[in-house]
């Protein structure tokens, strides 16, 4: 990049005593201040200067659209590095380049990001030392790059013949501090996205380029509402310092300039080319100096006028209802942070009553809809997500108290239409399942003023003369969710009668005799979301969760428990429960008592009772829950963690024969598996599946003791269990010699 120097005043040496030219002293503070201290953000720096020098020298060896590599730090290899097929460096340049600063072959040229002599020396901001490949001349030189007594060095490691895959380029690399690794990922991402040829990452997924939900000549927007305003210059991203350029805060008062307007744009991306505007040494941000304000002002300035512009065209092509919600889009994405008031457009040299249609026109952000045609009626329907994550159903109609209703500009609104009944049903299904994805203009008959199809036709003329081109959908398109309707009061419904089975409208004579189990949802919903689950028991309130692992436990019961034929009910709504009075049908039963039954027979009841008697004490042999723990809890501990200080109480363990309950509990509690808690039995998954399933029900179940000889040993020796876990290791650590005696008295 070219560096702007001024202009050149020589003065005559006539009458000067004496003349000394400035110069640079080196020392290690010197190179500290270039390298290190010249940056704020280290990892930042080292990506973007590194990666610049990467693609320029791509430019300068003709191959710009080529991706440079950068090999990101993670677990399986800390190693860091940028790797370029550039042409390369000879051993004398890179001697002569890594020890030079404010030296560069760039300052000459605006095809290149560089300039300063100062990125390639970038790594030492982050590290004391780095490595060298260069690929040129058929050889491949490595070298150290390395602090001595805080003064850079660097030092020719090794020479070989080229590789065939890589002959000519660079590569600069170091490890990374694990502590670091995601910081380099989340800035490399932030870093590269903006080059115009995004590197290959390798180590990591890859990064997407930048996209703009809108694209100008010379700007674009990225659609972020929160990111202000940059410049993108040479793949370098530079931030607008809205305050240097004196126009801080301008947005709180009535503007004067167009520049103005556009300074406090947000997503904004002003694009520049190389040297086009000055930059700091850091390349952290823009020089301010006169040239480069005067330059980002008529910037500025231009983006302001060419939005009004694309405003201006967009608005005469509004056509029809795609075009009016497209326009609403473009004018939210190029007006975030710039108003689009009337005095903006007068200072582009428009009227006042132009300027004044124009901003209404960017201000609308929905229609009113035309009343219906007296025998039809409108209902405006759409979805909305509640706190919990559940939709709900919202309509509107113009009613006497509310006559206006209004549709927000969505490209994706719809107009259903038709005379087939259950309308609001359809439509609801239709939202619930997003084969529409709403809002939805549903016109149907008034039922009480005997309304046609020929009322509807003509209110839907209405709303296309309001809306132009909005898609029309007929209603019988739509398929009605199962009908629930009441029996004849007294009467059992026949086996023709439908229940709602896994969200199929099934006739009752078509159900397995396996699947007549049923269970009562009062908050269920045909075509919505599944919801919290209320059974017959008003006191039982399952959620759907647990819900799901019921299911799973019957499953686990019938699979362990060859005799336990338990099966996975139909829910019913409680409409469909009193309908089909099915407390009264013999052929269904409730899944309550289908449960309780099932677990009461003794073949069961047996086969459950002979795998609990499979069980073992076990106990969590992680940490020690702050040492509170039963006796031989602690014991099992202390000999898991400290068996040299267990050794010293083993005899007297073994005078009570206590040890030996000691060792199988320390072995069955290694052997077990997914035991997270502390003095845990280990209940086979078949007792836990019938506790959870008849606790969630209601019903009674005690699960068949584990046999376990030590279950009574913390009551038996009640001081030995008031004693804490530290106190038996302190013992051993102190007096070891008082270890056997001071168990004897606990065990007395």
């Amino acid at each position: 990049m070219k560096i702007a120097r001024s202009e050149e005043h020589v003065l005559g040496s006539s009458g000067l005593q004496e003349v000394q030219a400035f110069k640079i002293k080196t020392s290690p503070a010197a190179f500290k201040m270039l390298s290190s201290g010249l940056y704020s953000d280290k990892v930042l720096a080292v990506l973007r200067e590194i990666g610049c020098n990467a693609h320029d020298a791509h430019v300068a060896a003709g191959k710009p659209d080529t991706p440079f590599e950068v090999k990101l730090p993670n677990v399986v290899d800390t190693q860091f590095y940028i790797k370029d097929h550039g042409t390369g460096l000879s051993h004398e340049d890179v001697m002569e380049m890594y020890t030079s600063y404010f030296s560069s072959t760039k300052q000459g040229s605006n095809d290149f990001t560089g300039a300063f002599g100062l990125g390639s020396k970038s790594p030492f901001s982050y590290t004391d030392s780095f490595t060298i490949t260069s690929c040129h001349g058929g050889k491949q030189r490595t070298y150290s790059a390395h602090l001595v007594n805080g003064s850079p060095t660097i030092a020719k490691m090794g020479e070989c013949n080229a590789s065939a895959d890589w002959q000519t380029g660079l590569q600069v690399g170091f490890p990374v501090k694990p502590a670091d690794f995601a910081e380099f990922k989340q800035k490399a991402e932030a870093v590269y996205k903006f080059f115009r040829v995004v590197p290959q990452i390798t180590g990591s997924s890859q990064i997407e380029p930048m996209k703009f939900v809108h694209d100008f000549k010379g700007y674009a927007f990225t659609g972020a509402a929160n990111e202000n305003p940059i410049v993108l210059m040479g793949n370098v991203r530079y931030p607008l310092n809205a305050g240097k350029l004196g126009m801080d805060g301008a947005h709180w008062r009535t503007k004067t300039k167009l520049e103005e307007y556009s300074v406090h744009l947000k997503g904004l991306v002003l694009r520049f080319e190389i040297g086009e505007l000055q930059v700091v040494g850091s390349r952290e941000e823009l020089e301010y100096d006169p040239t480069t304000k005067v330059v980002l002002g008529e910037k500025l300035k231009m983006v302001a006028t060419s939005i009004v512009d694309e405003v201006k065209a967009a608005r005469a092509k509004i056509k029809t209802w795609k075009d009016l919600c497209a326009f609403s889009t473009m004018v939210d994405a190029v007006s975030m942070g710039m108003p689009l008031d009337v005095n903006l457009f007068e200072l582009t040299g428009m009227t006042t009553p132009q300027a004044d249609a124009l901003s209404k026109a960017c201000h609308k952000s929905a229609v009113t809809l035309p009343e219906a045609v007296p025998g039809s009626v409108i209902s405006l329907m759409d979805t909305a997500v509640r706190r919990n994550g559940m939709k709900s159903l919202i309509i509107g109609r113009v009613t006497p108290e509310k006559p206006k209703l209004h549709l927000g500009l969505s490209v994706e609104a719809v107009i259903v239409q038709g005379c087939d009944g259950r309308g609001i049903s359809r439509v609801r299904k239709a939202l619930f399942e997003e084969t529409i994805p709403g809002p939805v203009l549903l016109v149907m008959p008034q039922k009480d003023s005997n309304g046609t199809q020929s009322h509807v036709d003509d209110t839907v003329k209405k709303l296309l003369s309001t809306m132009p081109g909005m898609e029309v959908k007929k209603l019988s398109d739509l398929p009605a969710p199962a009908i629930i309707r009441m029996g004849k009061k007294g009467t059992i419904p026949t086996p023709d009668e439908t229940v709602d089975v896994d969200g199929v409208a099934t006739k009752m004579s078509d159900v397995p005799d396996d699947r007549k189990v049923y269970v009562v949802a009062t908050t269920r919903s045909n075509w919505g979301n599944p919801k919290t689950h209320r059974w017959v028991d008003p006191t039982k309130a399952v959620e759907e969760h647990l819900w799901r692992e019921m299911i799973k436990k019957v499953e686990e019961i019938s699979k362990t428990v060859p005799n336990a034929a338990l099966v996975k009910p139909v829910e019913l709504h409680r409409r469909e429960v009193n309908r089909l009075k099915m407390d009264k049908r013999p052929d269904w039963v409730e899944f309550k008592a289908h449960v309780k039954t099932v677990l009461s027979d003794k073949k069961v009841a047996d086969e459950i009772d002979k795998l609990g008697s499979k069980g073992r004490y076990a106990m969590y042999l992680g940490s020690r829950n702050n040492g509170e723990r039963g006796f031989l809890e602690n014991m099992v501990y202390l000999r898991h963690t400290e068996k040299k200080a267990y050794d010293l109480y083993e005899p007297v363990l073994a005078k009570h024969d206590i040890a030996r309950i000691i060792a199988k509990v320390h072995d069955d509690s290694k052997a077990s598996t997914g035991n997270t808690y502390s003095a845990a039995v280990k209940k086979p998954a078949v007792i836990e599946a019938v506790e959870l399933l008849t606790d969630s029900l209601g019903l009674t179940f005690v699960a068949p003791a584990t046999k376990v000889e030590a279950k009574d040993l913390n009551d038996k020796y009640p001081k030995a269990n008031e004693v804490p876990y530290h106190m038996f290791a302190n013992v051993v650590r102190h007096a070891p010699s008082l270890a056997d005696k001071f168990m004897s008295e606990l065990l007395k």
